[in-house]
C-alpha cells in the first residue's frame, strides 16, 4: 500500500497524518468515513530525524537570500 498525506485543521493549526490506500480514489474514501480533512497526495519522502538540522539550516540561508 502506499501512503497518503491527510491534513486537518484542529485550533487554529494545520495538522497532517498518513494514511494507507492503494490509490488516491480510495484514501479518500477512507477519509470520508472520518468525516473532516483533505487528502494532499501520496507520500512520496520523508525525511529521517537526523536529517533535521540540515533543513534548518537550509531554510534560514533560503530566507536570508529572499531578504532585500
Amino acid at each position: 500500500m502506499k501512503k497518503y498525506l491527510v491534513s486537518y485543521n484542529f485550533e487554529g493549526a494545520r495538522w497532517s497524518l498518513t494514511i494507507p490506500a492503494e490509490s488516491h480514489s480510495e484514501a479518500e474514501r477512507r477519509l470520508a468515513l472520518l468525516g473532516y480533512g483533505t487528502v494532499d497526495g501520496e507520500l512520496m519522502a520523508t525525511i529521517p530525524g537526523w536529517a533535521a538540522p540540515f533543513g534548518k539550516v537550509f531554510v534560514a540561508l533560503k530566507n536570508l537570500w529572499r531578504q532585500p
